[in-house]
């Protein structure tokens, strides 16, 4: 059968630029989740690879993050 998106694309290219734009939701996602770890070491006065890891996914999902 017919699939719709769950939502309207808003960006329309040729299909070099359209690379570029497909890689947006992602790259997002990776600097909202460094952001996140860097706040949490930064309060915890830990380096990042000592937070805790199962904190920062569970801030990333309240915020609406999908970790999969």
């Amino acid at each position: 059968g017919k699939r719709s998106l769950p939502f309207r694309p808003f960006v329309y290219t040729t299909t070099a630029p359209y690379a570029s734009t497909r890689i947006m939701p992602v790259v997002s996602a990776i600097g909202e989740a460094g952001g996140t770890a860097i706040a949490q070491a930064f309060k915890g006065k830990q380096s990042t690879t000592e937070i805790d890891t199962k904190k920062l996914q569970d801030t990333l999902k309240s915020n609406g993050s999908f970790i999969g």
